[in-house]
């Protein structure tokens, strides 16, 4: 396995609690739902109103950014944590050992919202081969009409020489740059204008413009060992209490033959991820409506 070293010096400007949820600008006050005023009154905007795609894609990404981060809570196996007596706000870290507790490590000192920021660099260190093979399938699903390439480059950062992006050209023309890994490079934004994150954030390009999910034939013999697994999909699933009837239902010929299992192995990983997905999107707005329903009780 794997030993990782986390360094606060990477990620610190990550952890700053005061920021919009979809813009990741600087709230001028602390406000429950993590919103900005400006992205909280665009969601109630009418149809065509100016800056709408752009809306849509921040709120497209933030949700495939909070599946990849509730992914990594259920189903990792992060262990051997521990702080760097010898330099504050470093930690030494294993990943991938079986059988291991799943919960986040405590970190001293942290309030709520900058322990959220924290589990978020955590949840996102060293993931991105991970991410290339999660998230294609998914991002074909919510962003049907844009063209989305992945690129992969060097950053302007001291400690990471290859990382991995997406660039989304809009309907419209706009281009946008799409990191749901950069967090632990201390960079916030999940959207940021194209040309701008080129000129700010890449030193030079290695491949880009390759096909959405090019990249998985590369990395999926680690599966194993990076975590993406059918059974861990599955253990999302588990959680949402998605029944096997229902998760392998179209593999009816195959149960036919009295071959059940070899059925539900042989069902496409795409398939088992867009339901999971799908089906974590469910719930997140079925726990946003008990809170909203809770809320309204409370205040009669």
């Amino acid at each position: 396995m794997s030993w990782y070293v986390m360094d606060k010096a990477d990620y610190a400007t990550a952890l700053d609690p005061e920021i919009c949820k979809l813009c990741s600008e600087h709230l001028s006050a602390s406000v429950e739902d993590y919103m900005c005023d400006r992205c909280r009154n665009s969601l109630s905007d009418p149809p065509g109103s100016p800056g709408e795609d752009l809306m849509f894609l921040r709120k497209g990404a933030y949700k495939i950014f909070q599946f990849l981060m509730d992914f990594g809570r259920e189903t990792g196996t992060h262990c051997d944590f521990e702080e760097d007596t010898e330099a504050e706000g470093s930690y030494i870290f294993q990943v991938g050992l079986p059988g291991q507790t799943r919960a986040l490590p405590e970190f001293a000192g942290c309030d709520e919202k900058t322990r959220r920021c924290l589990d978020y660099v955590y949840l996102s260190w060293s993931q991105c081969d991970g991410v290339l093979i999660m998230i294609p399938s998914i991002m074909k699903e919510e962003f049907i009409f844009e063209t989305i390439r992945e690129y992969y480059y060097e950053p302007k950062h001291p400690s990471c020489r290859s990382h991995v992006g997406y660039r989304v050209k809009m309907v419209n023309g706009d281009e946008y740059s799409l990191g749901f890994t950069d967090r632990q490079l201390g960079w916030l934004p999940l959207v940021s204008p194209w040309s701008e994150f080129y000129d700010q954030r890449v030193r030079r390009e290695r491949t880009s413009g390759k096909e959405l999910g090019y990249q998985r034939d590369v990395v999926k013999g680690d599966l194993q060992e990076r975590g993406v697994t059918q059974e861990k999909i599955k253990t999302m699933l588990d959680k949402y209490g998605v029944l096997d009837e229902d998760l392998f239902g179209e593999n009816e010929e195959e149960e036919q033959d009295g071959d059940e299992e070899a059925g539900k192995e042989d069902m496409p990983m795409d398939v088992e991820l867009n339901r999971a997905y799908r089906w974590y999107l469910s719930f997140s707005i079925l726990e946003e409506y008990k809170e909203w329903e809770r809320e309204e009780w409370e205040d009669l």
